[in-house]
Formats: structure tokens, C-alpha cells, sequence
């Protein structure tokens, strides 16, 4: 996996998830996550505009960060409660095939045992099936 960053500090190189969880608790990932808290409460309220409110939006804009599972999935990850939810990647082979669409074409066989292919909707019949 690639080294993880938090975009609430601005902090990029995190080695790991325990070096990534270890920076979630320290003071200054708290310090930001109350200025997230007070970004999105002015937000909520409608009060944005009557400060600066660009700052207010980029400070919101860092509240949900996704980060890459070793699996292939993506840990969700919300700044301001701390609340992690994972998506597992798609199985490969789980796929939505179009259904099959049957042959026109049924085999038959002769007497002798012979194959030969019968199209019901044009009543023809070939000794080699067509596609």
C-alpha cells in the first residue's frame, strides 16, 4: 500500500494504519478536529457567511477521508466523530452477466447415431452447426 496521509492535518508518509492511528490521538489531530467541529457547527446554523467563509468550507471539505485496504476496499473515515465504516472491493468474479441467449440451433441425431442441427425458426437442417 502506498503511504497514507491525513488531509485534516495536512500530514502526509504515515507507514501504516498503527502509525496512522497513533497520529489520530495526538494533540495536534485534536486540535484540528475541534476546528472541524466549529467549522461544520457555523455551517449547520447558516452563520458561515457572516465570517469567512471560505475558510469555514475548507475546513469542512477535510471532514471524510478514504484511505486504500490491503483487500482492495476503501476504510471511510469521518475527522469530525471519529467513525471508520469499510467497503470491501467487488469480487472479481461476482460479475452481471447478460443472460445467455439460447441457440436457435438443437442437435439431433440419426439412426445411425450422426448428429445433424435443426433451426426451429427457419425449419432448415444442416449436418454442421452454424453459429
Amino acid at each position: 500500500l502506498a503511504p497514507l496521509s491525513c488531509r485534516l492535518c495536512g500530514l502526509e508518509g504515515f507507514r501504516g494504519s498503527s502509525d496512522l492511528a497513533a497520529h489520530l490521538t495526538t494533540g495536534p489531530h485534536l486540535q484540528r478536529q475541534d476546528h472541524l467541529r466549529s467549522a461544520v457547527t457555523l455551517l449547520d446554523a447558516g452563520q458561515s457567511k457572516e465570517l469567512n467563509e471560505e475558510a469555514i468550507q475548507s475546513w469542512a471539505r477535510r471532514r471524510f477521508e478514504e484511505w486504500p485496504l490491503r483487500d482492495g476496499g476503501t476504510l471511510h473515515f469521518d475527522h469530525l466523530n471519529g467513525l471508520a465504516s469499510a467497503a470491501s472491493a467487488p469480487d472479481p468474479v461476482a460479475v452481471d452477466l447478460p443472460p445467455e441467449v439460447p441457440s436457435e440451433w438443437e442437435e439431433f441425431r440419426t439412426e445411425e447415431g450422426n448428429p445433424y442441427y435443426f433451426n426451429r425458426r427457419t425449419e432448415e437442417s444442416v449436418w454442421l452447426k452454424k453459429p
